[in-house]
């Protein structure tokens, strides 16, 4: 089946859309906010070939409802992901998450490590560290036209490329498709009214505890995990990626992939697929 092919899945009352390439062992990809299950499209097809491999678009995200009247935060959200995971029949699975998908998985983990087999985890919010990049996003969220320059910013390519927007997350823009990147990803958001309100109440709920809190349980996540950082991340820098890999017990790796930002998987996808077909096959799930 083709990973553009979209599905759905009741969670509760709502609709959570999601992608599938492949079969066997299953791994469910988690993206951050303000993306969508299309952020894989580059590395799923790569490591499908042997594994069942699942996209899901988070509430408010993609094809999964929109209701900005909901809860859309982490501990919401982590929810989601157990309600997916159930509605699948998902017993366990390797769990992959970016940016905020990553803190998702995290508090799903702490919830439920026996339905975790790996942990993946990449350029993502660190207990304790708190990012000044992101704490001025949610200070624009709260603003009283936050609506309308949300609504700009995924619907201006020129907005959305510059620092204002998604320029600060990249390496090397002028080597970076940003074109197909913001056709794709960014300006789906500004579909509709209550997409660009879905994206700025995810924003809105976010809360730096719901990222610390979690972290009281690490020591019982025993399985192995893999941590992966752009040496260049501006919203989550390298020091905060070692903090992280610090507060993860064994058996932990870490790799530093070079000459990329925050997106990993956008901007060195193969890089971010022979890392992670490594980790796949080389760890232990005994």
């Amino acid at each position: 089946m083709s990973f553009d092919v979209i599905k759905k899945a009741r969670v509760g009352d709502l609709e959570i859309a999601y992608r599938e390439v492949g079969s066997g062992e299953p791994i469910l990809f988690v993206h951050g906010w303000p993306l969508s299950s299309l952020t894989w499209r580059k590395v799923v097809p790569e490591l499908a070939r042997e594994r069942r491999c699942i996209a899901l678009d988070l509430l408010g995200a993609g094809e999964s409802t929109h209701d900005p009247d909901r809860d859309h935060s982490i501990p919401a959200q982590a929810k989601v992901v157990a309600g997916f995971m159930d509605a699948l029949d998902l017993r366990q699975a390797t769990l992959v998450g970016h940016d905020s998908g990553g803190s998702i998985v995290r508090t799903y983990t702490v919830a439920h490590p026996e339905r975790v087999s790996r942990l993946v985890l990449a350029d993502t919010e660190v207990p304790e560290r708190q990012s000044l990049l992101v704490n001025s996003l949610k200070t624009i969220s709260r603003l009283p036209g936050a609506k309308s320059i949300m609504g700009m910013t995924f619907s201006s390519r020129a907005l959305a490329k510059s620092p204002l927007g998604f320029g600060l997350c990249f390496s090397h823009l002028n080597t970076f498709d940003f074109d197909e990147f913001f056709r794709i990803l960014v300006a789906p958001n500004a579909a509709s009214d209550v997409k660009i309100r879905s994206s700025l109440r995810f924003m809105r709920d976010f809360a730096w505890k719901d990222v610390d809190e979690p972290a009281a349980k690490y020591a019982e996540l025993k399985m192995p995990k893999y941590v992966l950082w752009g040496e260049d991340d501006k919203f989550f820098s390298l020091e905060q990626g070692w903090r992280l890999r610090e507060l993860l017990p064994a058996p932990t790796r870490f790799d530093i992939i070079p000459g990329c930002g925050l997106f990993i998987h956008e901007e060195k996808p193969s890089a971010y697929t022979s890392a992670v077909g490594s980790f796949l096959k080389y760890s232990s799930l005994s």
